[in-house]
């Protein structure tokens, strides 16, 4: 298995790897409600894709770091929507009840 870190974030592939995983992120949060559920879910899945291309030669696709932090990216940006669209439901939901209690 061979690594390779050619590319990044600054290529046009890098952002597509950053928009893929946005989508995915952003529905397992809401569905879970919890942002850890988004941010694993998301690194672990592109820890598999990314094995998956390293341990099957057939697919003419090489293991690349960049790939796993752009994708990673992605599931942060995601959650970070998710978080924020959950945070402005639940102010519209109860209004005047403040989001954080200072006891």
């Amino acid at each position: 298995m061979q690594l390779t870190t050619t590319g990044g974030l600054t290529s046009q592939q890098g952002l597509l790897n950053v928009l893929l995983f946005i989508p995915a992120a952003v529905l397992i949060t809401l569905t879970s409600g919890r942002t850890a559920d988004g941010i694993t879910t998301g690194i672990g899945l592109s820890a598999a894709v990314e094995a998956m291309q390293a341990m099957v030669p057939h697919l003419a696709r090489s293991c690349q770091l960049h790939d796993l932090i752009a994708n990673s990216l992605g599931a942060f940006v995601g959650v970070g929507l998710a978080a924020g669209l959950l945070v402005a439901l639940r102010t519209a939901i109860r209004p005047g009840r403040p989001l954080v209690r200072v006891w």
